[in-house]
């Protein structure tokens, strides 16, 4: 199976001064989990055939000033069964029609709507209040009560009758300056407002009386705000932030942000809701209206363009909840524009923000569609640990001809329906090939998405072809079959500041155990290492600690310390083995070389040789200059007595070996060409003839050439990842998995941490990207295989425990192999 090819957008890319164009802003974001969109790209992760006839419909509503009139405009777009926004990327979105509702001033806001449906599915009802206020003249302000508004759609109307009607209900009863907003809950329309914003006040909540056509107050509920600020500043956060329903039971969240009541619409009862006052930085407000999903049993919802989850629990009639889980970022704007989530149904959910506020120079505004599903560990109850992109595009946002778009804008509010008559709906896009995955997985065991109508690197902006060399910034990601027959068990080593952490997967055939899971130890080392954060930003080739393992056990040789401890592969158990060092000397690298335990200092005069729990100095020869201080940044076994580091400072390789006590400089095979430049990063691979080695953008390898008892390095053969998820090769581990002797593939696992660029996990569990890939390659007349292609086997993310700060793959070893 090869990779669909990368086409060229079928809609303009976005003019150089939109801040869709500079990729740069998306750099802390963009990864399969958040990827770059713009109105000529778009990104998708659905498997050939999937449902792609239009399901459920997405009403926009837009409040919008223009030559003096406030007036509520309607646009629509239509969601697939598998998550695609049909249409394409830069597309408007339907315009259903304006002017459905004229405020009476120029500065109304509408309250984000309630819908309810009809039982037939025929009929939709959206409620809204409209605020109005008029401060037209300086010295008289004019702030009458909200105007509850319901605006009814006959969904099955022909598309020329768009069967939208707007009516007033009867006022409420509240005064001008005091919160509310509407709510459809078990079968009513709500208004809890607020009596006060400052000091004392009363929680009251309305019903409206249908039969009756009036308001009707429940319950009312006694509680204490915070005083006015004395910086005033809090005083222009909103008191009634949002709400959201779960069942029949309403959950309305306050300013301050910890603050949260209930109200259950059945036994008219107020309840608050037990938060951490100390921990109220951690809490986010639910703005208008978040979305309760039952099969998760979660509330989810969008604060800025940061997607969260809440559990609410019940202990003993006493409502309870922690800070909210961040679970990812839809686009890398916050308060530029303003976004809502929707839920469409079969666990899938759909994400709208618009650049009300954004400057560019587009002759529109752009609308960030991306619908998700939600990931869980996999454990009994469910718990959110981020989210799945299913389908990504950015649309536009157009008026009618006689509006202007250049006056102030607000995204009300968002609001889906299930499709009444799918006969009369539009009709799917055609499918071409290239748009959808050529893949014989299944969406659910999908991991890595697609993506399609790919910009090519020569529509992209200055900044970002010198920074990608060309390269376009989001290569299509496939799942190739292994060629590989094995079962492995890798040992992923996760350093912390206090301490190392040893935690294992299984690797069957390429494929990874891992997928959303948190992983349990396997063993903890007491290797402390206080200055990681510093390692890991400034990218600090010192190593306090140093890692090697055999075909029984994981061994941490410390730099200035006598104690080695030792994790054994089949149980996890703990040793120590005392070792005696001499005095004042630091090592800069320990590894394993056949059965021999090799240290280097900080140069490469003396090696130490471990024997017995000693480290016995070895004088070297070989090169002049071999005192000098050397800057390892990488190094590779080559074979059972030999091995090569690379010293970062002077761009220089050293080849050891062990038995006759002697250095060699590894030259460039082709002295014309670029000097070899530090091209070992971490531990490496040495396979059939050629070395492997982490790379900012996958793995590099470079030929070793042995001439007349020289040696040389080759070209470098760029490997780049088609999974763009801005590896920091300081960070990744690299590890052999097996190859196919037939065919020539060659496997390697790599591990890397992803807490800087991928933040919003919970602080107690930190993510790890993990990829197999494989490597094509084709045999030399030396019997060596130089590698030709890459490709990924399989994609997971895993999660291990943390305690805050830090986390660094240290290094991973495979064994236990046992051939199928």
């Amino acid at each position: 199976m090869s990779p669909p090819e990368i086409q060229s957008t079928m809609s303009p890319p976005p003019p150089a001064g939109c801040p869709l164009s500079h990729c740069c802003l998306w750099n802390e974001l963009c990864s399969p989990l958040n990827p770059r969109v713009d109105p000529g790209r778009e990104y998708a992760s659905m498997p050939t055939g999937a449902d792609d006839s239009p399901a459920r419909s997405v009403l926009v509503g837009i409040t919008a000033t223009s030559g003096g009139l406030r007036s509520l405009r309607l646009h629509r777009f239509r969601v697939a069964g598998s998550g695609r926004v049909i249409g394409r990327s830069g597309v408007a979105l339907e315009t259903l029609g304006d002017d459905y509702y004229r405020a009476t001033t120029r500065t109304s806001h509408i309250r984000a709507a309630s819908a309810v449906g009809s039982s037939d599915g025929r009929h939709l009802w959206l409620y809204f209040f409209s605020r109005e206020a008029d401060f037209s003249d300086p010295k008289v302000a004019k702030v009458a009560p909200p105007v509850p508004l319901q605006l009814q759609m006959d969904l099955g109307a022909a598309n020329d009758d768009k069967g939208i009607t707007v009516s007033r209900l009867p006022d409420l009863p509240i005064g001008p300056l005091m919160p509310t907003c509407p709510i459809s809950a078990a079968g009513d329309l709500w208004a809890p407002y607020l009596t006060g914003v400052h000091g004392t006040s009363s929680f009251v909540m309305q019903r409206f009386d249908k039969y009756a056509e009036k308001w009707v107050k429940v319950k009312t509920l006694a509680l204490k705000l915070p005083p006015t600020g004395a910086d005033m500043l809090s005083d222009t956060i909103p008191v009634l932030q949002g709400h959201v329903v779960i069942g029949d039971t309403i959950l309305l969240s306050l300013w301050p942000f910890h603050l949260f009541y209930t109200f259950n619409c059945s036994t008219s009862t107020w309840a608050a809701v037990a938060t951490s006052k100390n921990d109220g930085t951690s809490f986010a407000p639910i703005r208008e209206r978040g979305v309760y999903v039952e099969e998760d049993d979660t509330i989810y919802f969008l604060c800025g363009a940061t997607i969260f989850a809440y559990k609410l629990c019940k202990d003993q009639d006493q409502y309870q909840m922690a800070p909210p889980t961040r679970l990812g970022c839809v686009c890398p704007f916050s308060h530029e524009g303003y976004g809502f989530l929707a839920y469409l149904g079969g666990r899938v959910m759909c994400s709208v923000w618009i650049g009300v506020k954004l400057l560019c120079n587009c002759d529109a505004k752009h609308v960030l569609i991306t619908t998700f599903r939600v990931k869980g560990d996999g454990s009994e109850h469910f718990v959110p640990k981020g989210v799945k992109v299913l389908h990504s595009t950015c649309r536009r946002l157009d008026m009618a001809p006689s509006k202007s778009l250049k006056s102030y804008l607000e995204f009300s509010f968002l609001q889906e329906y299930k499709e009444f008559n799918h006969e009369n709906a539009t009709p799917p896009a055609k499918t071409r090939r290239g748009d959808v995955m050529e893949s014989s997985m299944l969406l659910e065991d999908m991991e890595v998405p697609a993506s399609f109508n790919v910009v090519k690197s020569s529509n992209m902006p200055g900044c970002c072809r010198d920074v990608l060399n060309e390269v376009s910034l989001l290569c299509t990601a496939m799942l190739e079959k292994s060629a590989i027959r094995t079962n492995k068990t890798l040992y992923i080593i996760c350093q912390v500041a206090s301490h190392s952490t040893v935690y294992t997967i299984n690797i069957l055939d390429g494929r990874l155990t891992c997928h959303d899971k948190t992983l349990t130890p396997h063993c903890i080392l007491e290797t402390s290492m206080w200055y990681i954060e510093d390692v890991i930003l400034n990218q600090l080739i010192e190593r306090s600690w140093h890692f090697f393992c055999d075909s029984k056990s994981i061994y941490a040789a410390p730099s200035v310390e006598n104690k080695v401890y030792s994790c054994c592969l089949d149980q996890g158990y703990i040793d120590s083995i005392d070792s005696t060092r001499p005095v004042g000397v630091q090592f800069h690298l320990v590894v394993l070389v056949g059965i021999t335990v090799v240290a280097i200092s900080g140069s490469l005069q003396d090696v130490y040789h471990l024997s017995q729990g000693k480290w016995i100095c070895h004088t070297t020869s070989g090169p002049p200059d071999l005192d000098k201080e050397v800057r390892l940044s990488g190094y590779v076994v080559l074979s059972s007595s030999t091995f090569m580091v690379s010293d970062a400072d002077e761009n220089r390789c050293f080849l050891h070996d062990i038995v006759n006590d002697k250095w060699n400089i590894v030259k460039p095979l082709k002295p014309s060409g670029s000097p070899v430049s530090a091209c070992l990063s971490e531990r490496c691979v040495f396979a059939k003839g050629f070395i492997y080695t982490c790379s900012d953008w996958g793995l590099a390898a470079f030929e070793l050439v042995e001439q007349g008892g020289s040696y040389y390095l080759g070209e470098l053969v760029d490997l780049r990842f088609s999974w763009l998820n801005y590896w920091e090769r300081n960070r990744m581990c690299l590890e052999y998995v097996g190859e196919d002797t037939s065919s020539g593939a060659i496997m390697f696992c790599v591990a890397g941490d992803d807490q800087i660029h991928q933040p919003g996990y919970p602080i107690n569990e930190k993510p790890v990207r993990i990829t197999t890939v494989q490597v094509k390659t084709e045999e030399m007349p030396d019997g060596k295989l130089k590698p030709k292609s890459i490709c990924h086997v399989d994609i997971g993310t895993t999660f291990v425990q943390g305690i805050g700060g830090a986390l660094w793959t240290r290094d991973c070893f495979a064994a236990a192999d046992i051939h199928a």
